[in-house]
C-alpha cells in the first residue's frame, strides 16, 4: 500500500517541490519532508524548503502555495509510479 512507501512518494514529491520552488523564483531549494505513521499521505508532520537567499515573506508567500500544491497530488504518485513509471534518481 502507498503508506508502506512514504519514502519513495516523499522523495519524488520533495524533488518536484524543489524544481516548482526553482522555477518560481529562481533560487535553489533542497526539500526535505517528515512524516509519523498512520499520517495523511497529503499532510506530513513537516515540509523544510532550505533556500540559498535571505527570509522574506515574500518568498514564503511564493512556496507555500507551492509546497501545498504539491503535497496535494502526493496520494495520485502511487499511480504515476505504477503507470508512467517515474524515475526518482
Amino acid at each position: 500500500s502507498p503508506i508502506d512507501n512514504t519514502g519513495k512518494l516523499y522523495g519524488v514529491a520533495a524533488t518536484r517541490i524543489s524544481e516548482a520552488i526553482h522555477k518560481a523564483t529562481g533560487n535553489w531549494c533542497d526539500v526535505t519532508i517528515v512524516t509519523f505513521r498512520d499520517r495523511p499521505l497529503e499532510d506530513p508532520a513537516y515540509v523544510l524548503a532550505s533556500l540559498d537567499v535571505e527570509e522574506s515573506a515574500d518568498l514564503e508567500d511564493k512556496v507555500r502555495p507551492i509546497v501545498e500544491q504539491q503535497l496535494a497530488q502526493v496520494p495520485n504518485l502511487t499511480e504515476e509510479l505504477i503507470l508512467q513509471g517515474i524515475v526518482s534518481w
